[in-house]
C-alpha cells in the first residue's frame, strides 16, 4: 500500500507547494501594502495570525509527510533510509516547533486556549522557537552528516565553488557577530533560561547545516540526478534563508528600517518553510519517476507480476 500511495499522492507536489505559497504570498502584499501606506496594522495581523500562521503549519506537516514517504522507498540497512529517517525527525520538530509558535504559542489568532489565563502562551512560543529551530537543526545536520558519509565513501564530494563560499561568508559572518553579541549580553552577572542559552547554537548549526547541503547538493548535479539535485538545493535554500530570516529580525530588533524593508523580512519565512517542504518533495517525485517509465508502458497483468506494492 506505501508505494502505491506514493505513486499517486507524490505527483503534483513540488508544483502545488510552489503555487500556493506564491499565492499566499501575494495574498499578503496588499494588509502590508496599507501598513506601510497607512500605519494600520489590523489587516496585517490578521494575516499573519491566521492565514499566515495556518500555511506555515501546513507546510511544516507537509514537509515530514513527504521526509516519511522519502524514508519509505529506501529498505531497512539503506544509507539514505537512515538519512531520512532522522530529516523526518527533524520535520517532526519543526512541526510540532510550528504549531507551538504559531498557534499555541500566540494571545489569540488561531490559539484555541487564547481566552484562557492559565494557559502559558509565552512559554509556549519559547519552546516552539526552541523546538522548531535548534533541535530541528541538530536532527537536520545529522542526517546530512550521514548523507555525507555515503558520498565520501563513494569518492564523489566536490570542491566548494566561489559562489558557496559567499553564502558560507554571510552566514559565517552573522554567526560569529551573534555570538560576540551573547558574550557582550551575558557578562559575568547576566543569568539567562534554557531557551536563551540553546539559541547560541543556532548560527554556527546552520552554518554546519548550509556547508554539508552544499556539498551533497554539488555530489548529486556532478552524477546529472537532476530531481535529487532539485531536492538538495532546496535544503540549501532552506538553510540560506534561515540565515537571511535571522539577520532581518536582528536587524528590526536593533535599527529603526523603513516599514516596507521591515515587512519584507517577515515573508522569508514563508519561503523557507516552503524550501523544507519542497526538499523532500523532490525527493518523493525522483523516486516516482524512477519507477514510472517501467510499470506505465506494460499491460496490467505483466505490471501485476513486476510491480508489486508492498503490504
Amino acid at each position: 500500500m506505501g508505494n502505491a500511495f506514493l505513486y499517486r499522492a507524490a505527483r503534483p507536489a513540488p508544483a502545488l507547494l510552489i503555487g500556493l505559497t506564491f499565492a499566499v504570498l501575494v495574498l499578503g502584499v496588499f494588509p502590508a501594502v496599507e501598513w506601510v501606506t497607512t500605519g494600520n496594522e489590523g489587516t496585517l495581523r490578521l494575516f499573519f495570525d491566521y492565514i499566515g500562521a495556518l500555511w506555515l503549519i501546513a507546510l511544516s506537516l507537509a514537509e515530514l509527510g513527504f521526509c516519511l514517504l522519502a524514508r519509505a522507498q529506501f529498505s531497512p540497512g539503506e544509507p539514505l533510509r537512515r538519512v531520512w529517517s532522522l530529516a523526518s525527525l527533524g520535520a517532526a520538530a519543526h512541526a510540532v516547533g510550528s504549531i507551538l509558535s504559531q498557534a499555541l504559542g500566540i494571545p489569540g489568532g488561531l490559539n484555541p486556549f487564547a481566552g484562557n489565563a492559565g494557559w502559558p502562551a509565552a512559554a509556549a512560543r519559547e519552546w516552539g522557537l526552541t523546538i522548531g529551530g535548534p533541535l530541528q537543526m541538530i536532527f537536520l545536520a545529522s542526517a546530512l552528516a550521514f548523507a555525507l558519509k555515503t558520498y565520501r565513501r563513494s569518492g564523489l564530494l566536490p570542491r566548494i565553488r566561489p559562489a558557496d563560499w559567499a553564502l558560507l561568508a554571510v552566514v559565517a559572518g552573522f554567526a560569529v557577530w551573534q555570538i560576540y553579541e551573547v558574550v557582550l549580553y551575558w557578562g559575568p552577572n547576566k543569568t539567562g533560561n534554557f531557551h536563551e542559552a540553546i539559541t547560541v547554537i543556532t548560527d554556527p548549526l546552520l552554518c554546519l547545516l548550509l556547508a554539508e547541503a552544499i556539498l551533497i547538493r554539488r555530489s548529486v548535479l556532478n552524477m546529472g540526478w537532476g530531481l535529487t539535485g532539485l531536492c538538495w538545493s532546496a535544503f540549501t535554500a532552506a538553510i540560506f534563508l534561515t540565515s537571511v530570516g535571522n539577520i532581518g529580525l536582528w536587524l528590526t530588533t536593533n535599527f529603526a528600517l523603513p516599514r516596507a524593508l521591515e515587512a519584507s523580512t517577515w515573508y522569508v519565512w514563508f519561503l523557507v518553510y516552503a524550501a523544507y517542504a519542497l526538499a523532500p518533495a523532490y525527493q518523493v517525485e525522483a523516486c516516482r519517476r524512477a519507477v514510472r517509465p517501467l510499470v506505465l508502458p506494460l499491460k496490467p497483468a505483466l505490471w501485476g507480476r513486476l510491480w508489486r506494492p508492498a503490504a
